[in-house]
């Protein structure tokens, strides 16, 4: 099924550039196989994940397309500048095309 996952500019650029293969979001987006385009390329949903934003940080930073987990912290709390980075996020792992 496709489906829509909304991306700012920064997340944007990544994928762009081949540096970002999963989105942390608060909420459920799709399921495994499910795919969504973003500028013209084809994405399809791999795995799906709820894990503490604290091991998001440490070991999935690079994943999201970040250098550094200081990064992506910078990353979220701009995204989330009205309240505070939930405790838990859902990682939405993703390769690009369609995986058969």
């Amino acid at each position: 099924m496709k489906i829509n996952i909304p991306f700012n500019a920064w997340s944007k650029k990544r994928l762009r550039e081949g540096k970002k293969c999963s989105t942390a979001r608060t909420k459920i987006y799709g399921k495994v196989g499910d795919t969504f385009e973003v500028e013209g390329k084809r994405f399809e949903i791999v795995a799906i994940q709820e894990m503490p934003v604290d091991y998001l940080l440490k070991y999935h930073y690079n994943d999201e397309g970040a250098e550094s987990p200081e990064e992506l912290k910078r990353i979220l709390n701009s995204i989330f500048r009205f309240s505070k980075i939930p405790d838990t996020l859902f990682l939405h792992l993703f390769e690009e095309g369609e995986v058969r």
